[in-house]
């Protein structure tokens, strides 16, 4: 089981340690922005465990990848499906 840890440091601000011991500041007031948010977290590291299942498998088949990336697009209002196409 691995752990994390989340310390708050004031204001919105946190300071959360990985269970490999990297620190990250993480600010939740957006209007200060003095620190990723940790919605932008979550997005980045969707986008990292994304990127890194194209490079696996891009291996596995002994393909060369040369630029691995893209952009992730986060809605930050409730969305509903009046339909599905």
């Amino acid at each position: 089981m691995q752990t994390a840890s989340v310390k708050w440091i004031g204001e919105e601000k946190f300071v959360a340690t990985s269970p490999s011991g990297h620190a990250i500041t993480i600010d939740s007031d957006r209007a200060s922005n003095k620190a990723p948010g940790p919605m932008e977290l979550v997005l980045l590291a969707l986008g990292a465990c994304t990127a890194t299942d194209v490079v696996m498998i891009l291996e596995k088949k002994r393909q060369k990848a040369r630029i691995v990336g893209g952009n992730l697009f986060w809605a930050n209002e409730p969305r509903t499906a009046d339909r599905l196409d």
